[in-house]
């Protein structure tokens, strides 16, 4: 098709695959497409020939979902398992200074009550010692720490998956759901064949009107060198 078809009728020269609008408000050529955000998928009219979603929205699921992607991503990294490490080491350390804050505002214990102590009976040897409150509690909490080795990490999470299998998310904005893969390398990347076509009905989409500018490009640059007619 001829550019020249995509100027505006008052003589202005629109940009680089910008169509003129239509009588509904969005570019001519634009056909209804489906949002691509999973649990919406309704038909809307597109008003850039790049829309994938229908509302602010469902653009701003999209948004939250790809965060989140991204940010478990940079978390299984090692600079980001090594930046939660610190931070980590940090919050212990904080952890530290607000016991030792409390125990040195603990009130002193009065003279009398340790007179009235030493002047008691001695208690029997066969009787064990009662154990301080705090030195109790450390010990409970010590205990619990032992007993569950992921207690005493700051923020540990779960581990996903196995040595058999591994969990991956689906790759479909706003799918949330995990799927199994055998080892790191499969190329699988969504939890059901929906997903996968919904996702790759867009990518054609877009690769092909990719294409259509490239080729509008050049017909124009092809007609700006095209030597003026002297005859």
């Amino acid at each position: 098709m001829d550019p020249s078809h995509f100027r505006g009728h008052v003589g202005k020269r629109l940009e680089d695959g910008q169509r003129p609008p239509g009588p509904c408000g969005r570019p001519r050529g634009c056909r209804q497409r489906r949002c691509l955000l999973k649990g919406c998928a309704r038909l809307f009219g597109p008003k850039c020939p790049q829309a994938r979603y229908c509302s602010k929205a469902c653009q701003q699921a999209a948004r939250r979902w790809r965060q989140g992607r991204s940010s478990r991503t940079y978390r299984a990294s090692d600079h980001g398992r090594a930046k939660r490490r610190e931070q980590a080491r940090r919050q212990r350390e904080r952890q530290r200074e607000q016991r030792l804050a409390q125990t040195s505002t603990e009130p002193p214990v009065p003279a009398t009550s340790l007179l009235a102590a030493a002047e008691s009976p001695a208690i029997s040897s066969s009787e064990p010692a009662a154990a301080p409150a705090g030195a109790a509690s450390a010990t409970s909490d010590a205990a619990v720490a032992s007993a569950d080795g992921s207690a005493s990490r700051v923020g540990q999470r779960p581990a996903l998956g196995s040595d058999d299998f591994e969990l991956r998310r689906c790759a479909r904005p706003g799918c949330y759901v995990w799927f199994a893969v055998k080892h790191d390398h499969s190329s699988k990347r969504f939890c059901s064949v929906a997903c996968r076509l919904a996702l790759r009905r867009v990518l054609d989409r877009e690769a092909r009107y990719r294409a259509r500018r490239r080729r509008w490009r050049w017909q124009r640059m092809k007609q700006r060198r095209r030597p003026p007619d002297t005859s």
